[in-house]
């Protein structure tokens, strides 16, 4: 079964300043306003599903980030983590110049922006069924204590409303399957990029220019040979001995896996120990 996500916005300057909503593609369906958020909480298990069974539910609160800008954090067993990339976002919105960019995304159907605060190993159907289908939607995750990734989600008819340059539909990134995480999406573009929805009547695979059709497996690899690279270029440029060590550590990993990927076999998935390392930061 799908999770259904439901959003709790805190708006201070309304009375009741809880409102909660569920996302998705097509109207609002549920909505709820409360002056708590765990009365919120109450109308909304009350009104979606009367016997308040929230099994499949995420829950979600957003909190105002100034200039149409909302965060949005999940409330799951990774909130600690979330937290972090939260620090990190606000950090980087500092920058005005970054927000001027943003001022211009289109706003989803129920006002402002999104800013989805995710961690690695999240799925790309999770930040996906936190899109409602009209405006933009921001998918950040924390690199390192001070460097935000981020990318934005847009359905195609929308893109030219932006001054984001396009790198690609979700379907021409290798992004729908099911499997695909976070860690795919962010070795698959770079930072600041417009990702489009797929559309609704899906074409056949894309091609790459050669001419043969979107291989999976190639794009594995390409993505294990980015986050190399990326750990080396860290490794170059800290001064702090423990953490090049550990940096050093993860890449020589990713050196494995990359030459494991070389013959044909299972499917190579990032290091365990990067995973955990990436997590935790």
């Amino acid at each position: 079964m799908a999770a259904r996500h439901v959003v709790y916005r805190c708006e201070l300057d309304h009375p009741l300043r809880w409102r909660g909503y569920t996302t998705g593609d097509g109207d609002i369906p549920v909505h709820a306003r409360a002056p708590s958020l765990g009365q919120a909480q109450q109308l909304m298990t009350a009104t979606t599903v009367g016997d308040g069974n929230r099994s499949a539910w995420v829950e979600h609160t957003e909190h105002d980030a100034g200039g149409g800008l909302w965060v949005r954090a999940a409330l799951d067993e990774r909130a600690r983590a979330r937290e972090h990339t939260t620090r990190v976002l606000m950090e980087t919105l500092t920058d005005q110049r970054l927000r001027a960019r943003l001022a211009t995304l289109p706003a989803c159907g129920i006002g402002g922006v999104p800013v989805v605060v995710c961690v690695p190993g999240d799925a790309v159907e999770w930040v996906l069924g936190q899109h409602d289908g009209h405006g933009a939607l921001i998918v950040a995750a924390a690199v390192t204590n001070h460097h935000l990734w981020w990318n934005v989600l847009v359905p195609a008819d929308r893109a030219a409303e932006t001054d984001l340059g396009v790198v690609g539909s979700l379907a021409e990134l290798g992004l729908t399957d099911p499997e695909a995480t976070l860690d795919d999406w962010m070795a698959a573009t770079d930072c600041g990029g417009l990702v489009l929805l797929a559309p609704q009547n899906a074409k056949a695979a894309p091609l790459h220019r050669d001419g043969a059709a979107a291989d999976p497996y190639a794009d594995r690899c390409t993505g294990a040979l980015k986050r190399h690279a990326q750990l080396l270029g860290e490794f170059e440029t800290t001064a702090d001995p423990l953490r090049a060590a550990e940096l050093r550590a993860r890449a020589h990993e990713w050196e494995g896996a990359i030459q494991r990927s070389v013959a044909p076999g299972p499917e190579t998935a990032p290091p365990h120990g990067d995973q955990q390392e990436r997590a935790s930061r």
